[in-house]
Parts: C-alpha cells; structure tokens; sequence
C-alpha cells in the first residue's frame, strides 16, 4: 500500500473521489491511502482549518449515512442535515443527523439531546471550546450550547450570539412573550424593553460584557449587569473598551447632541463625534476623539 503526504486540495479531492482513507501521522501530518471504493456514496466532506483532519459523510447501500473522522466511523444515522458536516478547531467534529423522527447533533461522537429539528449548522466557538445550535421542539426553539438547552424564546436577535475572544463565553439575546432578554453561559442577565441588535462587546480578556438595551423608549448600556444612565439613544457601535478591559466608553445623545461617556461619566456635551468609535491609546492611559 502506497502512502504519501498531501496537501489540503489535494486531500479534498481524494476524498470527494471517494477512493481515500486518512491518517494522521505521529508528527500530525495526513497521510492518505489508496483503498478502492469506499462503501458507500459520498454526500459531504469536512477539512480542518490546518489541513490534517478529513471528515466525510456517506450514504450505505443497505440504507442509512455513516460519518467518519480521519478514516475511524464517528457515528452511523438515518440522515444527515446537509451542510452541517463541520470541523472545527483541534479536529473536533460535529454534525447534525437524523434518528428516526428526531434530530440530533454528534460532537467529538457524543450524541445530542433529540428535538423536532436543527436551524442551522453547529457552530464551534474560538479555540472550540463551546458548540453552539439552534433546536426546535414542538412550540419552543431554544439555543442549545455544548447540549444544554437554554431558555425557550419566540424571536432571536439574529446577530445578537457572540463568543468571548478566547472562546470561554457565549452570550445571545431573544424576545419571549414581548419582552427582551439576554443570556451569558445560559444564565439570564437582564429582563428588558427591548435589545440593540449587535451591540453586544466583551472585552479583551473576556471577563466583561456590555450591550445596549431599552426600557420604556430610552436606551442604556449594560456592563457587567448594571444598568447605565438612560439616553434618548446609544450611538451604533461607539461601545469601545480599554486594552486591559478595565474601562468602557460609549457615545450618548440626547436630542441633536452627543455626550461621551467614559466608565458611567460623563466627559462632554458635543454636537457632533466625528469618529464612530472612540479610542483608546495602546496603554489605555488615555481616551481619545475628535469633537465639535
């Protein structure tokens, strides 16, 4: 048998000729060996970031889809969600597929808890410390984060799910029975009017969060669960924290005018900021933005 170290393009178009197993060698290398036809039809395949793990998704003559990892047989299902077949950081694994009636998503083998369907695909977080979907069960849809369902909700902010720079945290935010709500590591941390879409911001380090919520048609900033002062309106995207993570600064307004905000103070009242974003220097020793 002939083996041979191969690239990623390579190593993809062996597997979607379906006439390839891989292995990874003892210095992390793949290597690929010429088999023959594999057993089944090959449906979907999967490649590492750094090119030395092959997932690959086939469907059996004798009926059924069984998912490999590196040539080894992860899991063997009714079907499997197209598209969803993904690798993710250090060659971790996660699909989602189908058992009987149910849906159910695999990570590193281990299956999921089962629901009516999956929205979606699996999504790793940075350094794939979390796995994140979507799942619907009979009325509810929930977030479901390493297997755990969180809260039921009726609407999710779309762009509201954010992972922590180093992947050890995960917020979102949803509406249910009207209200807004947002959730960091699947615990509730604050009951709102409403939720400014996208402006969710961790700092560096990942200890801290801050996002802009309203209450009774004015709009505040939330760090670290407490409540800022109320403003006619928080300035898209000017959320901005310090290097260390240790101050946060944003842009009010009130009216026609705009009001700086550094660590809950106010710094001055403007016409106009004329940047979006408010800097910090490299040392966080000062804060910096054009005004008038």
């Amino acid at each position: 048998m002939r083996r041979m170290t191969i690239g990623a393009s390579l190593l993809l178009a062996i597997a979607t000729a379906a006439h390839a197993q891989i292995s990874p060698s003892e210095n992390g290398d793949v290597h690929a060996s010429s088999l023959g036809k594999l057993p089944g039809k090959l449906i979907s395949t999967a490649l590492s970031a750094d090119g030395r793990h092959l997932a690959c998704s086939q469907r059996l003559e004798t009926g059924g889809v069984t998912v490999s990892l590196d040539g080894e047989v992860e899991a063997q299902c009714d079907d499997i969600k197209m598209g969803s077949l993904i690798l993710g950081p250090g060659g971790r694994l996660a699909f989602a597929a189908k058992e009987g009636e149910k849906w159910v998503v695999y990570v590193d083998g281990k299956r999921g808890p089962a629901f009516d369907s999956i929205e979606g695909i699996p999504q790793f977080g940075p350094q794939g410390k979390h796995v994140v979907y979507t799942a619907h069960m009979g009325s509810t849809t929930s977030i479901v984060v390493d297997g755990k369902p969180g809260p039921s909700f009726d609407r999710f902010y779309e762009n509201s799910l954010l992972f922590s720079p180093d992947g050890s945290h995960v917020t979102y935010a949803f509406v249910r029975e009207g209200k807004s709500f947002v959730v960091e590591d699947g615990e509730s941390l604050i009951s709102c009017d409403g939720f400014a879409d996208g402006s969710s911001l961790f700092s560096g380090d990942g200890t801290h969060l801050s996002f802009v919520v309203a209450r009774a048609g004015r709009w505040s900033v939330v760090s670290d669960g407490k409540e800022g002062k109320a403003y006619d309106g928080i300035v898209s995207g000017s959320l901005v924290f310090s290097p260390d993570g240790k101050s946060l600064a944003y842009v009010g307004g009130v009216g026609e005018k705009r009001i700086v905000v550094l660590d809950g103070k106010e710094l001055g009242e403007y016409d106009a900021i004329l940047v979006k974003v408010p800097k910090f220097t490299a040392d966080g020793k000062h804060f910096v933005y054009p005004a008038k």
